[in-house]
């Protein structure tokens, strides 16, 4: 691409040059030296802007459907895994909604609080809270859940704050465990 750019503007310096030449030869307004410097400089600008207008514009164009190329192929990498995993994947909103679980795992656009979780007390619940509103990380916070036949699971979550690029709060994200045999 940057090869092309630069002989695009050697072409246009020549053709420029051209043009110079074909000024000096002339004799009167309405002379055809005359006509094809003039000629020749549009086709010199023509070339100028095309070269730097495409190049300005193309190259970071470009960059970006790399990146972005790059971006979902890191997605769909780390989704693939998540989804083989016996842990899930999950991540929150800057309000602490579920936007995401892996495995089909309900509770999408709740917060944790408002999920039917049993075995936490007040005062955890309290203190993770407080963990979330100063966007701290949080290991192995351990929570029980009703199975469809009445049986009890535990899980264990774990979860890293997500900022932007200016430092801006965007949520959580981390992964949930099945932990009912260790507890057992």
């Amino acid at each position: 691409q940057r090869v092309d750019y630069l002989r695009q503007l050697f072409v246009a310096s020549c053709v420029i040059a051209l043009s110079e030449l074909f000024f000096t030869l002339y004799g009167d307004v309405t002379d055809s030296y005359n006509l094809l410097g003039h000629v020749y400089k549009v086709i010199a600008f023509f070339l100028i802007y095309q070269a730097l207008f495409g190049y300005s514009l193309e190259e970071p164009y470009q960059q970006l459907q790399l990146s972005r190329q790059a971006v979902r192929e890191n997605q769909e990498r780390f989704r693939s895994l998540a989804s083989v995993s016996s842990d899930w994947y999950w991540e929150q909103d800057a309000e602490y909604r579920f936007t995401f679980m892996s495995g089909g795992v309900p509770g999408i656009g709740k917060r944790c609080w408002e999920l039917p979780l049993t075995g936490v007390s007040a005062a955890d619940w309290e203190r993770h809270k407080l963990t979330l509103e100063q966007h701290l990380p949080f290991h192995d916070f351990m929570y029980q859940i009703s199975g469809e036949t009445g049986e009890l699971h535990w899980f264990s979550i774990s979860g890293v704050p997500v900022f932007d690029g200016e430092g801006n709060f965007q949520g959580y994200r981390g992964i949930c465990k099945d932990i009912s045999e260790q507890k057992q």
